[in-house]
């Protein structure tokens, strides 16, 4: 079962609750999943830590009204112990070691960052050329009419690369909506890499 048919479920089973508490209770197995996958579940190992949705929904109920009720899609009571997400915190041991060791690191880091920028800056020089392909295409089209009347072939030879140029353009924009997809999954990663680095879970 994946997060998201899980939450789903849940919300359907929940239903007669007031809604700010099914919301609280989504959110809150949500952050557990997702811890989960942090520490290196995969989605479905995490839901299924869970334990049985049914124990959840019972649990779920039995705290919102003082005692355990049985569901409408459930012929039993049952008691299950609440789990609460770890929360995070920074870790002064590695602290002290990442700043201890700033000599050694930072000129890498730096490096590393110069490339991530370097990277963007291809993606600005590759948003500027299709730009410059749409606009010359355009531009191209128009004056086409005033070449077809001193020379056909011209006109024809004008129009083909106009053409050719606006053909270019499409596959330009997809290729640059992949690669900034994919420059900001990389700061994304490079974010959780340092907070894995530096946050500790707390059991």
């Amino acid at each position: 079962m994946t997060k998201n048919e899980f939450t789903a479920q849940l919300n359907k089973m929940l239903g007669g609750l007031p809604q700010d508490d099914i919301d609280r209770s989504i959110m809150f197995y949500s952050e557990i999943i997702d811890d989960s996958i942090e520490d290196g579940m995969s989605e479905g190992e995490a839901v299924e830590a869970l334990g049985d949705i049914e124990d959840i929904v019972i649990n779920i109920k039995s705290e919102n009204t003082g005692k355990t009720e049985k569901t409408t899609e459930i012929g039993y009571e049952a008691e299950s112990t609440s789990v609460k997400p770890k929360k995070g915190r920074i870790s002064k041991e590695r602290l002290i070691a990442v700043i201890a060791t700033f000599p050694f690191w930072i000129g890498i880091v730096a490096g590393l960052f110069g490339v991530y920028i370097g990277l963007w800056g291809v993606f600005a020089g590759l948003c500027g050329a299709a730009i410059g392909f749409a606009v010359s295409a355009v531009g191209g089209l128009i004056v086409s009419p005033v070449l077809f009347v001193s020379s056909v072939y011209t006109g024809l030879m004008l129009v083909g690369c106009c053409l050719m140029l606006g053909g270019l353009v499409l596959p330009l924009i997809l290729a640059l909506k992949m690669i900034a997809k994919g420059l900001v999954e990389l700061f994304k990663l490079a974010i959780k890499g340092v907070k894995a680095l530096l946050i500790t879970k707390e059991a």
